[in-house]
């Protein structure tokens, strides 16, 4: 389980973000700065307006940047 965890990558590239390495049933959150829910379900490549979110899948969550 922990290996798992370890393998998950979220990356951005232009205004989608990616992640990579989890399960296909596995939820993706994805959250303004101030709290708000952007997105939540399953997709894996999500496009976002311009701004900073907190991206959680799993145990992992990262802190990202659309330009």
């Amino acid at each position: 389980e922990e290996n798992r965890e370890e393998s998950i990558t979220i990356q951005t590239s232009g205004n989608t973000v990616y992640i990579n390495g989890c399960n296909e049933n596995d939820t993706v959150f994805v959250y303004t700065l101030f709290g708000a829910v952007a997105y939540n379900g399953p997709e894996k490549e999500i496009t976002l307006n311009s701004g900073t979110y907190i991206v959680k899948v799993g145990n992992i969550t990262k802190k990202i940047e659309i330009r």
